[in-house]
């Protein structure tokens, strides 16, 4: 084989990337008188991926071995097939390319896959810092053709994050996005699914959608969420509800209102329209995000235009706590919905890429609550949370209800213009007290009310 390129996954913290034989027994094995394993290269919180030869193709692959997540053995060979066999239907460009999958002997379960040169969007970030618009809006379109051809064959990935993105390059140099990691998405179009253990949540707590921390019914609207948490990192280096740790920022997802840029990097200037879209993605409730990655990726056509300064602003307004769009400026961004900039695609042969009809597209000024502030959710590994969720979300609430204070330090008795009574105002009344007050009015320095501002976060 020739001299090995760069990983195909970042390494994780703790991981024991390059092991030789003596510590991994796994090392140097071939699997299923296929694959050689050559080497360790990361390891998260479902398994660990190895470098491997293909044996007769002398092709370099990338080897995921699942591990075990409960002592439920047929419980966890039904689901690694299913989920296997599901990632093997995926064969859109901007989706990593599963070969092969299969069990040993001795019950190794593995997924043989395409080994990538390049890193993840999480290493870009802590190496590069935010991303400019146009390159995020570059790289979230990609995300959007992936997750068109997942979604409209009923798989949710369940798992978007920026580990699981991986940036390569073209032929001639564009930067080319891959989705990795289906291996833990849902069919929901198969009715007879291996239920997911009662208590288990899926996921990576700083992106998961709210429904999926409830362990409600997921659909591609729970990915649009990701997307937007995702996008939001990307632009900010922020989470979108406060940096925390899991269980906060689990809670934050289900309970607290989105950060505004403004506020987490007053600093930057990102443009008005793609808060208003990671946010339209980030809405609690399911039905006021996106439709589809289709809708999602016309707004976002519709953004960089604007910001290529090729189209009219959009300019997002607030009303009435929420951001909207004009109809007029709706019938814009529909326009977007069909067709693609995302770079072409490397070649593979004579494969051919599907189409996919956009879905009927509902109103684009879906509502976005008015954000309180909060102090952002840091980023965390995949997990699979054994916790019971409502106890959790309990917790959380009132993790929630006592930050909340401690992000203003004592309200300041600055009491803005007091709501006056309509009754005429007494003139530099003398010392006597007057005659005849017409109601009990409260005293205008007694701050009873809650500020409706939110406050300003402690960075």
């Amino acid at each position: 084989m020739p001299p090995e390129p760069a990983s195909h996954r970042g390494a994780k913290p703790g991981s024991k990337v390059g092991a030789d034989a003596s510590d991994d027994p796994l090392i140097g094995r071939v699997l299923e008188n296929r694959y050689r394993i050559v080497r360790s290269l990361a390891a998260g919180g479902m398994g660990r991926v190895y470098l491997a030869e293909q044996l007769g193709l002398d092709r370099r692959v990338a080897i995921k071995v699942l591990t075990r997540q409960s002592d439920d053995d047929v419980r966890f060979r039904d689901r690694f097939f299913r989920e296997a066999k599901l990632s093997s239907k995926l064969t859109h460009p901007n989706t990593v390319r599963v070969y092969d999958y299969g069990r040993t002997d001795d019950d190794v379960f593995f997924i043989a896959m395409e080994y990538l040169e390049g890193r993840t969007l999480g290493a870009v970030l802590k190496n590069e810092g935010a991303l400019e618009p146009l390159r995020a809006i570059s790289l979230t379109l990609q995300v959007c053709a992936s997750l068109a051809e997942a979604h409209g064959i009923g798989v949710v990935h369940r798992d978007l994050k920026p580990d699981n993105l991986f940036l390569t390059r073209t032929a001639d140099g564009r930067e080319f996005l891959r989705v990795l990691d289906f291996g833990i998405a849902k069919d929901t179009t198969n009715a007879t699914e291996v239920p997911t253990q009662a208590g288990t949540v899926f996921g990576s707590p700083a992106y998961m959608s709210p429904e999926q921390i409830l362990e409600q019914d997921l659909s591609p609207k729970s990915d649009i969420y990701s997307v937007g948490a995702v996008l939001y990192r990307s632009l900010t280096l922020r989470q979108p509800h406060g940096e925390s740790n899991a269980i906060t920022a689990m809670a934050r997802h289900v309970l607290a209102d989105v950060v505004p840029f403004s506020v987490a990097r007053p600093d930057l200037k990102i443009p008005t329209t793609l808060e208003w879209i990671a946010r339209q993605c980030l809405s609690k409730d399911p039905q006021e995000r996106f439709v589809s990655a289709t809708e999602l990726a016309a707004a976002l056509r519709a953004c960089e235009l604007e910001i290529r300064g090729l189209v009219p602003k959009l300019e997002p307004r607030m009303e009435r706590g929420r951001m909207r769009l004009t109809e007029a400026q709706e019938a814009e961004v529909r326009r977007y919905e069909v067709g693609g900039t995302a770079p072409a695609a490397p070649s593979r042969g004579d494969a051919v890429v599907p189409t996919y009809v956009p879905e009927p597209s509902q109103s684009l000024s879906h509502t976005l609550r008015h954000p309180a502030v909060l102090v952002l959710g840091g980023m965390l590994p995949l997990v699979g949370l054994t916790l019971g969720v409502i106890v959790v979300l309990v917790i959380l609430l009132f993790a929630l209800v006592f930050t909340r204070p401690d992000a203003t330090p004592t309200p300041t008795p600055v009491p803005v213009p007091a709501v006056t009574q309509p009754t005429p105002r007494p003139v530099a009344p003398p010392p006597p007290a007057p005659v005849v007050a017409p109601a009990p009015v409260p005293d205008p320095v007694a701050p009873t009310p809650v500020p409706t501002t939110a406050p300003k976060p402690t960075t």
